[in-house]
């Protein structure tokens, strides 16, 4: 999903209406593994509801609770939880059959991956306990938004609120703290198959970095060097493949006055793009370098240690 599907901020169902005991026995599955028998398991109050009050969160793993209930993840079949999750991450919009049936079951043929589509969207409904959550149009097949409510629905809205609207200095280190609050984990990082999703990990977890960094720079902007540092090594744990990581903490380290460090960062950095990309820093970050070791001539006894104890490492390594 591009930026164009960003999620708008959550808006709860309104519909309360009484679910009738014909209705249930018609749309409920035998086995006892759906949504609605969950709820009559637990007591939580089957009159109360038209469509229960859903939770996703998928940053991290896959939970879902019904009513403040954790419904098992051992309830869940693979390819229905992932059909499910990418109709809830298209918030309402409508999917072709083409489209699910080339991210689900790519090497199929058209006619065996629609009746695949189709025998999941069966066991879907069972495992929902209702078909009034599913919409299919034809050609086209949709999940009622509004009836459910996803971490990655508002970790979007966070991120694009932080991009979009003049905040203060402060005000914004709150929502990055509230976003880092949000990424428990990578987007549903138990899935290693399937394309689709691992892309949609990779988008998310670029979200969050690049979100960790500005919060860097910000933090430096209110001068909270411990902050800055925070930010920037939260990035790091994330991902120690990006130049722009290295180089927003070793402005904290800098500022901060960890001068050693910030020398140390900048080897790894190098040690990193020369190593794994063939690469020369860039301008930015040598002359953030250079600058730190002409105004402290003494760095370059620390300078040199540095380098030499990397060339030791790579030699072990080899």
């Amino acid at each position: 999903m591009g930026k164009e599907n960003c999620a708008v901020p959550w808006e709860r169902g309104k519909s309360k209406k009484r679910v009738s005991k014909k209705r249930k026995n018609k749309n409920v599955a035998a086995d006892s593994n759906t949504i609605i028998e969950y709820i009559d398991e637990q007591n939580l109050g089957l009159e109360q509801l038209f469509i229960p009050d859903v939770e996703l969160e998928l940053l991290g793993d896959f939970h879902i609770k019904i009513n403040g209930k954790n419904l098992p993840k051992t309830k869940w079949g693979r390819k229905p939880r992932l059909l499910f999750i990418m109709l809830v991450l298209a918030q309402g919009r409508e999917l072709t059959r083409t489209f699910i049936c080339k991210q689900l079951w790519p090497s199929f043929e058209r006619q065996r991956a629609i009746d695949n589509m189709y025998s999941t969207l069966t066991q879907l409904t069972n495992l929902l306990g209702s078909k009034d959550y599913i919409e299919k149009n034809g050609e086209y097949i949709s999940i009622k938004a509004e009836t459910f409510k996803c971490d990655v629905f508002d970790f979007e809205a966070l991120s694009r609120k932080l991009l979009t609207q003049n905040l203060s200095a402060k005000e914004m280190l709150k929502l990055f703290l509230r976003l880092d609050e949000l990424y428990k984990g990578d987007f549903l990082e138990t899935e290693y198959k399937n394309e689709y999703f691992i892309n949609q990990r990779e988008r998310y977890r670029s979200i969050y970095i690049d979100s960790m960094i500005s919060a860097c720079y910000k933090s430096l902007e209110l001068k909270d060097s411990a902050l800055a540092l925070w930010f920037s090594r939260k990035a790091l744990e994330k991902d120690s493949k990006r130049e722009d990581v290295y180089y927003a903490l070793m402005c904290a380290q800098i500022s901060a006055g960890q001068r050693c460090s910030a020398i140390n960062t900048y080897h790894r950095c190098l040690d990193f793009l020369r190593q794994d990309l063939g690469l020369d820093p860039s301008m930015q970050m040598q002359n953030l370098y250079e600058q730190l070791i002409l105004e402290n001539p003494n760095l370059k006894v620390i300078d040199g240690a540095v380098k030499e104890k990397l060339v030791v490492n790579n030699k072990l390594s080899e």
